[in-house]
């Protein structure tokens, strides 16, 4: 699934911070996770660090720097750490939050660089400008917002395939007989797909149907 997600900000000028507008989600209750494998946290700004934390402080947490003294050292296109940044996530994460370093200097940036941004969103989605810098084009393109693709998943703390598979409680989801279990890659659960030569959608009943191959 992708969505739209909010992105944290945090503006100054000559007298220092003016805006800080910090955000987050939380899928704890949901079938979803934050993928891994297509998302990476990422920093937009000048003497900038950001972090992303994982229920309030008490898990995960990871940083990151984006750094510049003027706009000489920034390139479209790069994300590296020079005006921009990204981090990865580990797997199976379900909620985060987002907070700035309060501590790092503004006052030789502010001209140029009057805000800075942080977001958990897709890593492909970015195309990092110059822009992103001098002006709100990134805050403002989506109305505030950056996609992030969540993976979905049937999940139980304890649902592994072959607990599943034992059907106790009578909620096993894979019901085509020509379909099989599959652990999710992505935190706890476990997926449904068709058998090798069958097609179609395993979470109904004869919903795998065989393949017609021809040979030449």
């Amino acid at each position: 699934l992708r969505m739209m997600n909010r992105i944290s900000t945090s503006c100054y000028n000559s007298s220092g911070l003016i805006e800080n507008a910090q955000w987050g989600l939380n899928g704890s209750s949901s079938p979803y996770r934050f993928s891994d494998v297509h998302n990476k946290f990422t920093v937009i700004g000048c003497n900038t660090l950001a972090i992303i934390y994982n229920r309030n402080g008490t898990g995960y947490q990871s940083g990151c720097v984006s750094t510049c003294q003027s706009l000489s050292d920034i390139v479209d296109g790069s994300c590296s750490g020079m005006g921009c940044c990204q981090t990865a996530i580990p797997k199976g994460m379900d909620y985060y939050s987002v907070s700035f370093d309060s501590r790092f200097n503004t006052s030789q940036i502010w001209r140029f660089s009057p805000c800075s941004y942080a977001v958990l969103m897709e890593a492909e989605a970015l195309n990092f400008s110059t822009l992103y810098i001098t002006t709100t084009k990134f805050n403002d393109t989506n109305m505030g917002r950056a996609p992030v693709v969540l993976d979905w998943a049937i999940r139980h703390r304890t649902m592994s395939c072959e607990v599943a598979k034992r059907n106790e409680t009578g909620t096993y989801a894979c019901l085509s007989t020509n379909g099989e279990c599959v652990e999710s890659p992505n935190g706890p659960g476990y997926l449904c797909n068709c058998s090798k030569g069958y097609d179609g959608n395993p979470y109904l009943p004869d919903g795998c149907k065989g393949t017609n191959l021809t040979s030449f």
